[in-house]
């Protein structure tokens, strides 16, 4: 069975109990390396070694952009995040790409588990974080339907108008889609002028008569 290659961005008995990090480093199929939390540090290595599974430690949103930039140079990697409970935070994260999220009271048998599952191509989430992910992609799959049928409208004018015909607020909505109040106003105002309404309860009216 080939080797499985783990890269954490903090010494793992950081992350975990010493035991734990102790059975990963021991485990004969895990390739482990540790460095630096800095995109610097991780591009270097990544561009070194073949790394399967890079476990990122992250305390707030400010390193979204830094997530943004490791995903977008290497998209087949699995990035799992830790360090951070938020789960609106966690969230966000998920939205970029990262493909799980290892809370810092994990067991060993399962902190294994989660890695080769990660390996294979799947996701590690517990279930109330799952059922956003879930819950997201319906969404998208839902709009991507409703934008083929109605292409006067641009796929994120089309996510707008379904967080109305939820009845969400312009803020709701902005934190929702991760945009601004003014760009939600801007969407809507254009929306108004491609359908030929005034508000958005005629709006969402005109579409479901479509």
């Amino acid at each position: 069975m080939a080797k499985i290659t783990i890269a954490s961005t903090h010494h793992l008995s950081e992350l975990m109990s010493d035991q734990v990090a102790l059975c990963l480093l021991r485990e004969t199929h895990f390739r482990v390396f540790e460095c630096d939390n800095s995109l610097y540090e991780i591009d270097g290595l990544l561009k070194k070694k073949r790394v399967d599974v890079l476990i990122v430690t992250v305390k707030s949103a400010t390193h979204l952009q830094h997530m943004r930039n490791i995903i977008h140079h290497y998209p087949k990697l699995k990035i799992v995040i830790t360090g951070i409970n938020n789960r609106d935070v966690i969230f966000e994260y998920i939205q970029l790409g990262v493909k799980g999220h290892f809370a810092d009271d994990m067991s060993e048998e399962l902190l294994k588990r989660a890695i080769k599952v990660l390996h294979q191509g799947e996701v590690w989430f517990d279930r109330e974080l799952s059922a956003k992910v879930l819950a997201m992609f319906i969404g998208q799959s839902a709009a991507a339907d409703y934008s083929a049928s109605h292409p006067l409208l641009s796929d994120r004018e089309m996510e707008v108008m379904e967080c109305v015909s939820r009845g969400m607020k312009n803020r709701a909505i902005s934190e929702a889609l991760f945009i601004t109040e003014s760009t939600v106003k801007t969407h809507l105002y254009k929306i108004y002028d491609k359908l030929g309404v005034k508000d958005r309860m005629s709006a969402v009216l005109k579409m479901k008569a479509w």
